[in-house]
């Protein structure tokens, strides 16, 4: 079994564990860029495939065939000498230590078993001499005018794939110097990165932007140096086009003058929505005097990042920075526009909000009037007590609340059929109020006498219904606050 013990840095995380052979492997393959860093447990740092001993190894290449020009070369004479003197004189393709193409004949004389061959020849019987054509001997073939022919082809091909290799690691490496390698983000933000990644270090440049799906975000500087960045962010207050609260946090490896963001934890909202942000990027270099060189800041312990961190930042960022597809003139307009929208929508929202939280009011009420009666009461009948209080503090005000909010939903039916729905379950929330207090008000009546056993029992079913109901109202208002702080609205 291959021992499974060293791993890859990708990005910000490590990919693993791998077999070496493996890893070497598809290296040598193009499966993966040789300049990846690996490492396993024991080794002092992490190092490139291409310089670990194991990827060094030189595999002898496979040399093609000698091409063969039917035009000049005749058949040849079914003859087992004359087969064995091709074999013979057949020249050898090496490629000496520097790399060179030589051209070297076999010194030793060919032997080879006479019966072994003439298994592979036709039987003289099944031949027709008058069939085929007479080939002249290969005493008559110009060998060194064949020899140089086939040799300059080779080398021409040769020549042809470096010369091709290298034209394409050249312009390869052209195009990785023009490009800084960014996620997909406006053409006009990458040209502003490149020219603070390439700033004169005389003065310090810092530079954030976002992917156009504002999933990822990229911080650029003009240092050179390799650190490890924390990025705090949060959405400005009345700048962004969704009314819930956004914070972000995240770290990132910076090197080569960019550190890109990719993992975002959100500690509030879900995503990040068009607007404003104010962010703060603390920056901490690896290579510095503080114990950890050459470490990667992801592959660092949690013990060791802490220490990095306390031992005091070497840079830090403020500013804001807008998230928007367009100008800062087109965001201006379209974010008047949605506070316009979004306070025409949110009324409804905060009127069902408000009349939920004054059922729940009149539901508390209930239940304090009903369990402080039933504690007291031996009778039944005793039950009216409860009634008086609830007519006089309860009944006419919920009684009035059900009556408009129905008449909201019965606006609406055709006007806003979902609004006119969102009306009649607040209707229903209010009735189940005054069903729980007329249906308890006829289950104490009903008896006689209470005993405690009795007394125990109308508070346990009677607090079971009245939590049901409470939590009908809780969901109810936990869904409208979602909407006010987590919906983004459509113009």
């Amino acid at each position: 079994m291959k021992d499974k013990s060293w791993f890859i840095y990708h990005d910000v995380e490590h990919l693993g564990p791998y077999p070496l052979e493996e890893i070497v492997e598809k290296a040598k393959k193009g499966e993966i860029s040789d300049d990846r860093l690996i490492w396993k447990e024991g080794e002092p740092s992490w190092i490139e495939i291409k310089n670990h001993p194991s990827y060094s190894e030189e595999v002898e290449p496979e040399l093609p065939p000698l091409p063969v020009e039917e035009d000049e070369l005749p058949p040849l004479p079914i003859e087992t000498q004359s087969i064995h003197e091709e074999v013979h004189e057949k020249e050898v393709l090496l490629f000496s230590d520097d790399g060179i193409v030589t051209n070297e004949l076999d010194n030793e004389p060919y032997k080879e078993d006479e019966a072994s061959t003439e298994e592979f020849l036709p039987q003289e019987e099944s031949l027709n001499s008058e069939d085929i054509p007479q080939a002249p001997t290969f005493a008559e073939v110009p060998k060194k005018e064949k020899k140089s022919k086939q040799l300059s082809v080779i080398l021409s091909v040769i020549l042809f794939f470096i010369g091709l290799g290298g034209a394409s690691y050249w312009w390869l490496q052209g195009t990785k110097n023009r490009d800084i390698s960014l996620p997909k983000i406006e053409s006009i933000e990458k040209k502003n990165l490149e020219k603070v990644i390439s700033a004169p270090t005389d003065k310090t440049r810092y530079q954030l932007a976002f992917s156009e799906d504002g999933e990822e975000i990229i911080f650029a500087s003009n240092l050179k140096q390799e650190a490890l960045i924390r990025l705090t962010m949060y959405a400005v207050k009345g700048r962004i086009l969704n009314n819930g609260r956004i914070t972000v946090v995240s770290s990132a490896h910076f090197k080569d003058g960019k550190g890109v963001f990719k993992k975002l934890t959100f500690r509030r909202g879900k995503k990040l929505y068009h607007g404003e942000y104010a962010f703060k990027v603390e920056g901490y270099f690896i290579n510095s005097n503080k114990g950890i060189d050459g470490l990667i800041p992801f592959e660092m312990k949690q013990n060791q990042i802490l220490e990095l961190r306390n031992q005091g930042k070497d840079f830090e960022y403020r500013d804001t920075e807008l998230f928007y597809p367009s100008t800062k003139k087109a965001f201006e307009i379209q974010l008047q526009k949605y506070k316009a929208k979004t306070t025409k929508l949110e009324k409804p929202l905060r009127d069902r909000k408000q009349r939920y939280e004054t059922y729940m009011q009149f539901l508390e009420r209930v239940g304090v009037l009903y369990r402080d009666e039933i504690k007291t009461i031996q009778s039944g009948r005793k039950i009216t007590q409860f009634e008086n209080e609830y007519n006089q503090s309860v009944g006419p005000y919920l009684r009035d609340l059900i009556i408009d909010s129905n008449k909201v939903h019965v606006s609406l039916v055709n006007l806003n059929p979902e609004e006119s729905k969102a009306y009649s379950d607040l209707t229903q929330f209010g009735k189940e109020i005054g069903f729980l207090a007329a249906d308890f008000v006829k289950k104490t009546e009903s008896l006689k006498k209470i005993s405690d056993e009795k007394r125990q029992e109308l508070l346990k079913e009677f607090n079971q219904t009245f939590e049901e109901v409470k939590i009908m109202g809780k969901e109810a208002i936990d869904d409208i606050r979602y909407e006010l702080s987590g919906q983004s609205f459509k113009l």
